[in-house]
């Protein structure tokens, strides 16, 4: 699950569809890689505009409600875990405490 910086947790749900919808993007993966920061691993047909990438933090930001950091990686393409299934969503952070 994806954890906000207050500690909140909720199941991700990035917009594959729309975020495919503004760029020649084939697949994304997001990896949630600190508490405010998410990595985007995109595979697309090129190298998105300035323009574009900024579209699709807007979107991100909007879907989660928090303007977490994000990094646009890159990538020929994006490898399935050992299960040979395909992750959408990782996240490599750890659950903080509740606060009260």
């Amino acid at each position: 699950m994806l954890t906000l910086p207050n500690g909140d947790r909720q199941w991700p749900r990035f917009p594959a569809k729309f975020l495919m919808g503004i760029a020649p993007i084939l697949q994304i993966q997001v990896i949630q890689k600190e508490i405010d920061w998410l990595e985007i691993r995109v595979v697309a047909k090129r190298a998105l505009t300035s323009s574009e990438e900024e579209q699709c933090k807007l979107i991100i930001h909007e879907r989660i409600g928090f303007p977490f950091r994000i990094t646009l990686t890159y990538l020929e393409s994006i490898p399935r875990m050992p299960n040979s299934k395909f992750e959408d969503f990782i996240s490599a952070v750890l659950t903080p405490a509740r606060k009260p």
